[in-house]
């Protein structure tokens, strides 16, 4: 029998929910610990792009682009609901939505896996938003 793998466990915890009615994305919890948003420099913002060989989204948190123009979000925190998120606009949560096969009318919870790229001497951390199983 094989030994319950815990970082599959956590990894549950990590979620994102996306709602196309306003292209708002916001953290689990668990999400939001992990970002350790409180420990960046500059404001924190989110940037969202489209992986190609997988065919799913992802978005990292205060990427260096090189770009002025790069289309990042700022991460925002709704006193209302007291939760954490940002707004996608480019591409927008329906365009995420319709990709993904999800319906256009309702927020969805979707999981959300860390990826890391090693690049000379820097890490770059990412968060893949998992397609869901239908």
């Amino acid at each position: 029998m094989e030994i319950f793998n815990l970082k599959w466990f956590r990894q549950l915890r990590m979620f994102v929910i996306a709602d196309p009615r306003d292209n708002s994305i916001t953290f689990s919890k668990a999400l939001y610990k992990k970002l350790r948003l409180l420990d960046y420099e500059k404001e924190p913002k989110a940037y969202v792009f489209y992986l190609p060989y997988e065919k799913k989204y992802a978005f990292c948190i205060n990427p260096e682009l090189g770009q002025d123009d790069a289309p990042l979000a700022e991460i925002q925190y709704n006193t209302k609901h007291r939760t954490i998120g940002f707004e996608s606009l480019v591409p927008t949560v329906q365009k995420i939505f319709y990709d993904y096969g999800l319906p256009h009318d309702k927020p969805c919870k979707l999981t959300v896996t860390e990826r890391i790229i090693e690049k000379e001497d820097c890490y770059i951390n990412y968060f893949v938003i998992e397609r869901p199983y239908v």
